[in-house]
């Protein structure tokens, strides 16, 4: 018969945002005696895993002797997504619309900036308070009059979660079992959701993932993207269901 184990992120022990890991201990250890395998059930989480983000969430230049900042909300956001945030902050500053244009080169993932408007003196420093332009690749000074148009020295980083995959950790007594315990349980792929959107993944084949521990007395669930790199976790709470069963006959 199999055990459930329902893990919500709220009753972690450690919860690591950054990494994208919780960490959570049983009432009591359980013991394994054969064959054992668990499966993951349910997976309930935001699509909510901001690529922007304080500090690096603004866009700052300086037009006619003024220093003009825009500060996005913590979200995800894609080339697009940025470009229309541009747009609305240019005109809830008094600019143009298109005072500022990005373009992205969908076939190299380079993108580039354009200044449309206006002849008094306009310049950037990427480095500076340029968090949302660094990512996209630019980097130095750039000084322009109208029409101008640069492109960006390195591709485009957004890092858009598109799917995580659901690692899972047994430790056993004090010995944490690290990657040899360490079981990629399954592959959830985000539908194309408003940031702050509930997901519920249901795996539609519960694939067994072999636990080799005799002994847990704790579980870790680490988070990762389809690309190997960490999704930083908000508040949002995410709750998971997995099972294990015991003496598994071949």
């Amino acid at each position: 018969m199999p055990i459930s184990f329902i893990l919500n992120s709220t009753n972690a022990r450690v919860l690591d945002r950054e990494r994208g890991s919780a960490t959570f201990d049983l009432t009591s250890p359980l013991l394994l005696h054969g064959k054992s395998v668990g499966r993951l059930v349910s997976l309930s989480i935001y699509n909510d895993m901001p690529n922007i983000r304080p500090p690096n969430n603004t866009i700052e230049f300086v037009y006619s002797g003024t220093t003009i900042t825009f500060t996005f909300s913590e979200g995800s956001y894609s080339m697009q997504d940025i470009g229309e945030s541009l747009r609305e902050s240019l005109d809830n500053a008094g600019l143009a619309g298109d005072f500022m244009v990005l373009v992205a080169d969908e076939s190299n993932s380079f993108v580039s900036i354009r200044v449309n408007y206006g002849i008094a003196p306009f310049s950037i420093n990427y480095d500076v308070n340029n968090g949302i332009l660094s990512q996209l690749g630019f980097t130095g000074l750039f000084s322009a009059a109208s029409g101008a148009w640069e492109e960006s020295s390195s591709k485009a980083e957004l890092n858009v979660v598109n799917a995580i995959i659901i690692n899972i950790s047994f430790a056993s007594g004090a010995y944490l079992n690290g990657n040899a315990g360490s079981n990629a349980v399954d592959i959830a792929e985000f539908p194309p959701l408003q940031s702050g959107t509930q997901f519920i993944h249901r795996p539609f084949h519960l694939n067994a993932f072999d636990i080799n521990e005799r002994v847990i007395d704790s579980f870790t669930v680490r988070l990762t993207t389809e690309n190997g790199t960490t999704p930083y976790i908000t508040s949002e709470p995410w709750t998971m269901l997995i099972t294990i069963e015991d003496n598994i006959t071949e």
